[in-house]
């Protein structure tokens, strides 16, 4: 499947904001099991934006393993599904189509 550069950018971007935002509900779900109340909806936003963090970090590094053994693949193959839903998106290149490019941008002005 391949997937042109912009969503192949949604996908590398929300789906990990989606896992680390439903990973926050099941780590207060279970704090509240354990009778940590968290009933602060900024305390839950900043757990949300750490579980988001510390995914991303993980998935990127996971992501970053070499060589062609199983556990490096099986590394990458994580990674994938951790950063954009198990899609191969390969990393997402910008750039305008030759036809916009106005010229006149790409040189420096003079003095």
């Amino acid at each position: 499947m391949s997937l042109s550069d912009r969503w192949a950018a949604y996908v590398r971007t929300y789906w990990p904001l989606l896992i680390g935002h439903l990973t926050a509900a099941v780590v207060a779900y279970v704090a509240t099991r354990f009778g940590i109340l968290i009933d602060s909806i900024v305390v839950y936003e900043i757990l949300a934006v750490a579980m988001t963090g510390g995914l991303y970090a993980v998935g990127r590094w996971l992501e970053a393993r070499t060589g062609d053994g199983w556990l490096p693949a099986a590394a990458r193959t994580i990674a994938r599904w951790l950063l954009s839903l198990g899609i191969d998106t390969g990393q997402p290149t910008y750039g305008l189509p030759p036809a916009d490019v106005d010229t006149k941008y790409l040189t420096p002005p003079s003095r």
